[in-house]
């Protein structure tokens, strides 16, 4: 691809040259680049527009997303309501499971690998119509696949219901722009999507599965007229449904696309060709394939050898749950693991005297959830529910494991059903032992390398829990005291970067309070400056309003300006 373009951002290793945007409110970017770790993608702006790879010791932490209003000093004076109000507010909390190593280093290499097999295409007398925002643009390029490459970008992220795997692949493209928009001179403009996520709806056809892509092609683009949408009904076959979404592929440089819930589409033996149709168009255009779904979907999409070596690699998502045996092994990693989990969310209570997670309570949780992150806090809400009804007005409950066995057979008896066919299905083998599929030495051997990247993550959250429970409770009084003057303006986003940016410098974990706020105040104005110098913004009035908003900030803290340069 012989473009030139000067490579206009230098971001420290494993470090996003997007990180002063929230990806998830602004989802079209214009592009930054930064070089390929490759020499051979030198060049390929498709591949230099992307945020680089996250550095393996970052990557626990950006998984990692606390509760940011949470406080504890006020719990003692809540209303009964604003109690209740606040442990609904558990659900987002975010800790990191051990697959989102491989899930960041899978989904980084399915991109890479989708570009690097494409090649622009242009011809400055063909107008190709691009609709972004409700606006017409022109390009006059396609990004088609090279026939004679090899399709590698196909994963699946597969597990049982309730192991986090959305969870997971939000956090993951919170770093992603979805559509990057490439200006490259008068009359070049490039429009990358980066991904797109279509949702299978319960027994959906192909047809269907066709039209949805084109949906979430018009929502990417924000288009809300449903342009692509429309292009793709009108086609009355699947081959010219699947030729449609093709073509989009190419115009729009499509790099990936995620299948969520892949387990609803309908694979019955009369559509058995459609599925194999779409992976010949995924290897016509060599977009990446990745697919999100239950235990279910691994049979029904991989009947045959043949379309299992094409599906790629396979991340088990549930493979820190435990249904080896009846009873908990304290030795054993996954239940450490566990309790590390259950100690983080019991940091945030609101029980009038504060719990310890004792083995009696680490004993109940395991029996009722199996250590499946959303039955442990599905089950944890009803505990703090149960806690303050109306049952323990007079009294309050001891909350112990009787307790919470208690509340587990009241509130979640769905549950503990779910649980006892769950454990009968994995002791028969369940997805995680598709040997019998998977008959080759080389799949093994993948198993052997994808569980000992989990065991990395595993390892540093349950070796580091210390540093994550002062962090959590040390992020939540910077966040306060942030917040609580109108001298600053910050958000929580921009509080929270900037929190993990600092603390993650060497020997942060010894700094005191206020020189941590001072930090974060002084990252936040950085990041903020940045952000202006790159978009060539004029900022002679912000940059004032920065200085003094730095000037109060610091008086506020106490700082001083002699102490700006402290690390």
């Amino acid at each position: 691809m012989n473009i030139k373009y000067d490579l206009n951002v230098d971001p420290k290793k494993g470090e996003s040259q997007y990180n002063d945007y929230d990806l998830e409110k602004n989802r079209i970017v214009p592009a930054r680049y930064v070089p390929a770790l490759l020499e051979s993608y030198r060049g390929n702006i498709f591949i230099e527009a992307l945020p680089p790879p996250r550095m393996k010791d970052d990557i626990c932490n950006e998984y990692f997303k606390p509760l940011l209003t949470y406080d504890e000093s006020k719990i003692p004076y809540m209303a009964r309501y604003e109690k209740l109000l606040n442990i609904k507010s558990i659900r987002n909390l975010r800790l990191p499971l051990p697959f989102c190593y491989d899930l960041e280093t899978e989904f980084n290499s399915a991109l890479v690998a989708s570009y690097s097999c494409r090649e622009l295409m242009e011809d400055q007398n063909t107008n190709l119509e691009c609709h972004v925002g409700g606006k017409n643009m022109v390009q006059h390029s396609i990004l088609a696949g090279n026939p004679a490459a090899s399709s590698t970008g196909y994963f699946s992220l597969l597990g049982i219901s309730g192991s986090g795997k959305s969870s997971m692949i939000q956090m993951l493209l919170s770093r992603y722009p979805q559509v990057i928009v490439h200006e490259l001179g008068p009359n070049h403009r490039e429009i990358q999507v980066v991904y797109l996520v279509v949702n299978c709806t319960a027994n959906s056809s192909f047809h269907a599965l066709y039209c949805a892509m084109g949906h979430a092609l018009d929502l990417a683009l924000k288009n809300i007229n449903g342009r692509c949408e429309r292009e793709i009904e009108k086609q009355r076959s699947i081959s010219k449904k699947a030729a449609q979404v093709e073509r989009f592929i190419e115009q729009y440089k499509i790099g990936a696309i995620i299948l969520d819930e892949v387990q609803e589409l309908s694979f019955d033996t009369t559509r058995e060709n459609s599925f194999n149709s779409l992976l010949t168009l995924v290897n016509n255009t060599k977009v990446a394939l990745i697919s999100v779904g239950t235990e279910e979907a691994y049979d029904k999409m991989y009947s045959s050898l043949r379309l299992c070596r094409r599906g790629g690699n396979n991340i088990c998502a549930h493979s820190y749950c435990n249904f080896r045996n009846g009873k908990i092994d304290r030795n054993d990693f996954n239940e450490r693991y566990f309790r590390t989990l259950l100690s983080l969310v019991f940091k945030y209570q609101w029980f009038d005297k504060r719990v310890e997670v004792s083995d009696d309570i680490v004993d109940a949780f395991y029996d009722a959830t199996r250590g499946i992150i959303d039955q442990i806090i599905y089950l944890y809400i009803w505990v703090s529910v149960e806690y303050l009804s109306d049952t323990y007005a007079d009294k309050k409950p001891v909350v112990d494991g009787d307790f919470i066995r208690k509340v587990a057979k009241k509130h979640c008896a769905k549950v503990k059903k779910y649980i006892d066919e769950l454990d009968l299905f994995m002791r028969g083998g369940g997805i995680v032992g598709f040997e019998e599929i998977r008959a080759e030495s080389e799949a093994k051997i993948d198993e052997m390398i994808r569980k000992a990247k989990n065991e990395v993550v595993t390892k540093q959250l349950v070796d580091n829990e210390d540093i994550f429970e002062d962090n959590m409770v040390t992020l939540n009084v910077v966040t306060r005291e942030l917040t609580s003057s109108a001298l600053f303006d910050y958000t929580l986003e921009e509080i929270a970067v900037a929190f993990k940016k600092v603390m993650g410098k060497k020997d942060s974990n010894s700094r005191e309070l206020r020189e941590i706020l001072k930090l974060v105040v002084e990252q936040i104005n950085r990041t903020r400056k940045k952000a202006d110098n790159i978009e060539k913004k004029d900022t002679g009035a912000m940059k004032a309003g920065v200085v003094f908003t730095r000037e109060m900030g610091l008086n506020f803290l106490g700082l001083s300006e002699e102490d700006k340069d402290a690390c």
